[in-house]
């Protein structure tokens, strides 16, 4: 086992870290490559770290973190840190030699602080060390979605959930996009501007940055990025963002026009 510590991209890497990714039960958007290429490309950082941990069947395991400065203190973390979700860290955290190493390489690095890890994870690293302190912080919701013979989703409770739309249900209609589609991404952009957020001053979109910021990811997510837009009769109304990956689905942004709050 060889652990490298890589400050500067290079193709190799990048192309270790894809074949890892795309043939890990543990891929998620925050651990892949593509998610870190878009974070480099968006926000210009120009201080990071990369922990590659390799045999001789390849890379096994890989972390990343940008460096940070505030109030005169250095920390390293993942960012956007509010639009990170999932298991930060691309490995297999059954196997206890990969965990002690990556755990000993990040505490050597210096302070490390990572928001939004699942509780699985972070008794991993803390089995690992003593040095390692979590403090619980959320609570992240999953839904086990079911098929009826034809494919179709089996919503419980749905004649419930639709009372209001019933009589109209045939005006609203769904599109899905998956990869890079700009005027997709312009649909949500606007439909986010005028929504409910927006009005409350939590719209992610009246950021320049983040809506580059996720153009770059459609880009380089490609069919693993995900856009759905709901429209009454012509007229679009709401969107959900998100990243299909290993037959799981992780919503990113959502929004919908105020004036059809009505019906959600």
């Amino acid at each position: 086992m060889k652990t490298y510590i890589i400050h500067k991209l290079n193709p190799k890497i990048i192309a270790d870290w894809e074949v890892l990714w795309k043939n890990s039960p543990q891929a998620n958007y925050s651990n892949s490559p593509y998610w870190f290429l878009s974070v480099i490309e968006s926000f210009d950082y120009k201080q990071y770290i990369i922990i590659a941990i390799y045999n001789n069947d390849g890379l096994q395991a890989i972390a990343w973190l940008i460096k940070e400065r505030k109030l005169g203190f250095d920390y390293y973390s993942l960012c956007p840190s509010d639009y990170v979700y999932g298991s930060p860290f691309l490995i297999d955290y059954t196997n206890k030699a990969l965990v002690t190493e990556l755990t000993d390489n990040l505490l050597n690095i210096g302070n490390v602080i990572i928001n939004n890890v699942p509780k699985d994870d972070t008794c991993y690293l803390t089995s690992c060390s003593q040095k390692i302190t979590a403090v619980p912080r959320a609570i992240n919701l999953q839904m086990v979605l079911k098929s009826d013979d034809l494919g179709k989703a089996v919503i419980p409770n749905r004649n419930k959930i639709i009372y209001r739309v019933k009589k109209i249900e045939n005006r609203f209609s769904l599109k899905s996009h998956n990869g890079y589609n700009p005027d997709a991404l312009q649909t949500a952009f606007s439909i986010d501007k005028l929504s409910r957020k927006n009005e409350r001053g939590y719209s992610a979109f009246s950021d320049n940055c983040i809506r580059r910021f996720y153009e770059s990811l459609a880009r380089h997510f490609a069919k693993h990025f995900s856009i759905n837009i709901m429209y009454f009769d012509t007229i679009p109304i709401a969107y959900r963002i998100g990243f299909i990956i290993n037959n799981v689905y992780y919503g990113s942004q959502i929004a919908y026009l105020s004036e059809y709050g009505q019906y959600t």
